[in-house]
């Protein structure tokens, strides 16, 4: 029997118990909505009638309530307007790295035929968004997972974006490209002491390869990136990664003694310290 859109989105939403705002729950549940329901935000809002499955439903909500995030439920994440596959061998995209991503646009958009490299890709998001958004540039991107490699290379196909993949461990090996003019990364940058601050969604779902460093070494991707970026970029080209906040000045720190020069932290719109970009000397 046919069901009332708007009444059951309200009945649905009820269930959710979560401890997040009203309007991050409905937007969750809007987007559930959307993807398995084919339903839009005016169909609910207009009570249309649809058949609706409620046990496949209820079972998402289960999930929900067991802070898996929706992305990981749906198969599905959206990153600077484009569709990505994501499972949990791979991050959830964050907006602060389509802030990063955006920058990095900002500067190059207007120089054709770029050589870059992404560093630690996870799902390809940055890859592929720059592959897209410059003025065809010649992408690389690397991973230490095969699996996490499936899922980048799945969404370069999904995305009609030509992406060179290497399977590397950056800690293990050189960058396996050279004269690049760009290397952009968001390496993992949490420490382990800061686990008990993240959600449950993150500590129970997300990859911790992606996320941890180790408190004894916590500049240990920077560090490993830096020197081999030296390598591998063309004179004057840049690097740019994503950072903790905590930990701007150290990694400036870190990109100087490696030798880059005109090194820079960028802050975030909400005035946080988010990327160090470094050149190469020329």
């Amino acid at each position: 029997m046919p069901v009332n859109l708007k009444k059951y989105f309200a009945q649905t939403y009820r269930k959710i118990t979560i401890p997040e705002s009203r309007t991050e729950k409905e937007a969750i549940l809007y987007w559930l909505f959307e993807n398995k329901l084919k339903a839009s935000r005016t169909e609910i809002l207009t009570e249309k009638l649809v058949e609706v499955d409620t046990k496949l439903i209820d079972s998402m909500i289960l999930r929900i309530n067991s802070y898996e995030p929706i992305q990981y439920i749906l198969g599905e994440s959206i990153f600077m307007g484009r569709t990505f596959f994501v499972n949990p061998s791979v991050l959830v995209p964050r907006p602060e790295t389509e802030w990063m991503t955006n920058e990095v646009i900002n500067k190059y958009k207007n120089i054709p035929n770029l050589k870059l490299m992404d560093i630690g890709t996870g799902s390809g998001c940055i890859a592929v968004t720059l592959k897209l958004e410059l003025d065809d540039p010649i992408v690389y991107a690397t991973d230490f997972s095969s699996a996490t490699l499936d899922v980048s290379r799945k969404n370069a196909t999904q995305n009609q974006a030509s992406i060179y993949f290497y399977e590397s461990d950056i800690l293990l090996e050189d960058i396996p490209t050279q004269n690049l003019d760009i290397i952009v990364s968001n390496p993992p940058y949490i420490l382990n002491s800061e686990k008990k601050s993240l959600s449950p969604n993150v500590i129970n779902y997300e990859p911790e390869s992606a996320l941890f460093v180790p408190e004894e070494d916590p500049f240990i991707f920077y560090r490993n990136i830096a020197l081999k970026s030296m390598k591998s970029l063309k004179s004057g080209g840049s690097l740019i990664t994503e950072i903790n906040e905590l930990y701007g000045q150290e990694i400036t720190t870190l990109f100087e003694q490696a030798g880059f020069e005109k090194v820079r932290i960028i802050k975030d719109l909400l005035g946080k310290d988010r990327m160090v970009w470094g050149m190469k000397k020329g």
